[in-house]
């Protein structure tokens, strides 16, 4: 309608004619990124109809939405507000992958990108000598951006947060589409729900760069002369194919496979340019545009060396643990207590003149040689593969892998906990395995899954990813008797996330509260309804995180279905700090707490332990957890001489000045106030004005306010109303 045109004029002081705005009823429908069916159709009859609505997770070049059903002469008013997500060709990582013709061996390292640089970095493969003089074939696999979504992620859990369509340009999605991807989206055999995978592998990279522009001609030694601009060239399969090399050599552009051949002692290497490509997945515009409006081009330079030359491997064994206190199985698969020696082990490489020098190893020399070395007579190795905690392989330059023998397949025959550390350019799709990275910290290439019962030991830090990634402890039920625990003391190696209440919470169905002993005051006081004392326990305030190696005390509040579990710790992106800093007796330290009773003023120091321990009633004064609660390691029967504390919980160390008169301690999740004045109440029925909440000792509220309880008598017990707490006889 002409009315509603914009208009202009060039005399000064013009009025415009406008109509006056007519509201109609209309239907909006917000149409999906397919463009073909409405996501969504909602009705205006009248102002109180507005209202507004979202809709994302996009991957298209377009919305479209659609205004019927308005009368003649009437509007529809309706605001959008877009916002646009740019293409984004630059990846997060690739694996570069080097392999025989029969598929005997397997070597693989990973690029990973920490900006938007063109230059992937230096890659050297080494491979045994028994290997030297036959082609080694290198493809590029796992092309991976954290901002894929959600098709790239049916394998590895949860989508990224952006939309990123990410692809090799010579992967097998391009050869389909139009033989070159030219035509991209625009192409008869552009399919959007194409599988990613045949998107994210390549074995033809790019033999030269292609030039995006002018910018290098344009610097200060570009060897311009004269006033000119910035030109950007458009970059297609097409245009690249058989163009000129920019840096000056004889090749034109082609996609071609890398094969290099290394005889023994000479190396061989070659440049790869990996080409990658961002697109939007649906064309729903109605426009014939040019494809690379709808795509973005990156490319990064790769330079591969292969060399052939054997190493003898140089194993150093260090002592974790002297004694350990843990669950192992025997012959016919029942659980018995273990004490074993636990050990880690370093893997060095020596040269023909048996020097320490820096080089490789094959995962089947590294199994022959851990093999080796626990069968050889001596006492300062493990005598077998179960004592040995992790592998320690990040100083070597890399590790050959075969379908027979991976790291992988090493770490499962180590210890339930074991972990192994690879060198830098490497990972592993496996859990308990980390790298190292170009700063010389570590990484952990997945997840990190620590057993319950089983002896623990890390001699370096580790980061573990985001999500899906993460670290997880499944506290098992120790005894089936006893059932799951509700409250249990527990130390992990890693950051445990909290809310200002100490609330831990994973979304996944495993809902506890962290606390530690009352520090500051009188940690104990006197249970009422029972001949133990109260043990005071406080929750994390105001932490973002709990601190790694430290022991607390746990209260479950949500807990999953398996009646084998307890609890489950599951935190992405934790930080699992190294367990080197424990005292001589493998113990890591706790809060503090001093607590009185009427003849004894006692001192608990909570500690902690990935050894295990097994502690003597004539050597020591602890309070272990058991049912809940804390009972005297003196209190157990006489027949029984020890106390088996397994990995993963805590105990207290306590002194006492005076005759201790308690055996056993119960929790009260709260601190102990001092009443002030206040006469403990008889049986009798309360009648007081407040809104304040009523709290057991267990610190679950029993009733919103003190006004409910008003005309009703309460059981014998401790309650806590607005931080006082009260006793009735």
């Amino acid at each position: 309608d002409s009315r509603y045109r914009a208009s202009s004029s060039t005399e000064t002081g013009a009025s415009i004619p406008y109509d006056g705005f007519s509201p109609g009823a209309y239907t909006l429908k917000i149409y999906d990124k397919t463009g073909t069916a409405a996501k969504e159709t909602i009705t205006v009859n009248s102002a109180s109809d507005a209202g507004s609505t979202y809709l994302g997770g996009l991957n298209n070049d377009a919305v479209k939405f659609s205004i019927e059903g308005l009368a003649s002469g009437k509007q529809a008013l309706v605001s959008v507000t877009l916002t646009l997500e740019t293409l984004n060709p630059y990846i997060n990582k690739m694996d570069i992958v080097a392999e025989d013709e029969k598929k005997e061996l397997h070597l693989t390292q990973t690029f990973t990108a920490n900006d938007f640089s063109v230059t992937g970095g230096a890659f050297k493969f080494y491979i045994p000598e028994d290997y030297a003089g036959e082609d080694i074939t290198f493809s590029f696999r796992d092309l991976y951006s954290n901002d894929g979504d959600e098709t790239y992620f049916d394998d590895k859990g949860k989508p990224g947060t952006g939309h990123a369509r990410y692809s090799f340009v010579s992967s097998p999605y391009f050869e389909t589409v139009d033989g070159n991807g030219d035509n991209g989206l625009y192409d008869s055999a552009y399919d959007p729900d194409l599988a990613s995978t045949t998107k994210i592998y390549a074995t033809n990279v790019g033999n030269i760069r292609f030039k995006f522009n002018n910018a290098e001609n344009l610097s200060n030694t570009g060897g311009q002369t004269g006033t000119t601009t910035l030109e950007e060239y458009d970059f297609s399969v097409s245009k690249y194919l058989g163009s000129e090399d920019p840096d000056g050599s004889t090749e034109t552009g082609a996609f071609n496979q890398i094969v290099l051949n290394s005889g023994s002692p000479s190396t061989t290497s070659d440049v790869a340019f990996l080409f990658t490509a961002d697109e939007t997945r649906y064309n729903i515009a109605p426009t014939t545009a040019a494809a690379w409006q709808h795509r973005s081009y990156a490319f990064y330079r790769m330079d591969i060396t292969l060399e052939a030359k054997s190493y003898t491997p140089d194993l150093t064994w260090t002592k974790l643990y002297g004694n350990t206190c843990y669950v192992d199985t025997d012959e016919n698969n029942k659980e018995v207590d273990a004490n074993k020696e636990m050990w880690g082990v370093k893997l060095g490489t020596l040269d023909e003149n048996n020097k320490k020098v820096e080089g490789h190893l094959s995962a089947e020399e590294i199994e022959l040689a851990i093999t080796a070395a626990i069968e050889s007579a001596g006492t300062n190795h493990p005598t077998s593969l179960d004592q040995i905690l992790y592998v320690d392989g990040s100083d070597l330059t890399t590790v050959v892998s075969s379908h027979t023998f991976s790291v992988e397949s090493i770490n499962e025959t180590l210890a339930p906990n074991s972990l192994f550390f690879l060198p830098k350019n490497m990972t592993s799709t496996a859990d308990n395995i980390a790298y190292k990275t170009s700063s010389g910290s570590f990484n952990a290439a997945k997840n990190i899954v620590l057993v319950d019962r089983k002896p623990f030991f890390s001699p370096y830090d580790i980061q573990i990813g985001a999500a899906p990634n993460y670290a997880m402890y499944t506290r098992n039920v120790t005894w089936q008797k006893n059932g799951k625990a509700t409250n249990a003391s527990l130390i992990v190696p890693f950051q445990i996330a909290v809310d200002d209440e100490g609330k831990h919470d994973d979304g996944e169905g495993n809902v506890f509260y962290v606390y530690q002993i009352q520090s500051e005051g009188d940690c104990l006081s006197e249970n009422p309804q029972a001949d133990d004392d109260f043990l005071h326990m406080l929750p994390l305030e105001g932490m973002k995180v709990t601190e790694p190696n430290v022991p607390y005390v746990v209260s479950v509040k949500e807990a999953p279905d398996d009646a084998n579990v307890s609890f489950v710790v599951k935190q992405p992106g934790a930080l699992l700090k190294a367990t080197t800093e424990m005292d001589d007796n493998y113990e890591f330290a706790g809060a503090t707490g001093t607590g009185t009773d009427e003849k004894a003023s006692v001192t608990f120091s909570m500690k902690g332990s990935y050894s295990g321990q097994k502690i003597s009633k004539a050597d020591r004064d602890v309070f272990y957890f058991a049912k809940n609660m804390f009972f005297d390691i003196k209190s157990l029967s006489s027949w029984i001489t020890d106390l088996y504390v397994y990995p993963f919980r805590a105990y207290f160390d306590y002194e006492a000045a005076g005759a201790k008169t308690f055996n056993s301690l119960d929790i009260f999740f709260g601190e102990n106030f001092e009443v002030d004045g206040i006469e403990a109440v008889e049986s009798e029925p309360i009648a007081v004005d407040a809104d304040a909440p009523v709290y057991d000792v267990q610190g679950r509220m029993i009733s919103t306010s003190v006004r409910e309880l008003a005309g009703k008598k309460l059981a014998r017990g401790i309650y806590v109303v607005n931080g006082v707490k009260f006793t009735v006889k």
